[in-house]
């Protein structure tokens, strides 16, 4: 019983961490969107 415990707190650990290593990947990745439309835009004007 206490090996499942340690395996689901183990792959919680690793669940929170690919979380925050998306949101970052997300955020990154729209960042770069609005600098390539803001580039754009200006290049219209």
């Amino acid at each position: 019983m206490q090996a499942i415990f340690d395996l689901f707190e183990a792959f919680h650990e690793m669940a929170v961490f690919s979380t925050i290593a998306l949101i970052l990947l997300a955020v990154a990745v729209i960042a770069v969107l609005l600098r390539v439309f803001k580039s754009d835009f200006s290049q219209i004007d």
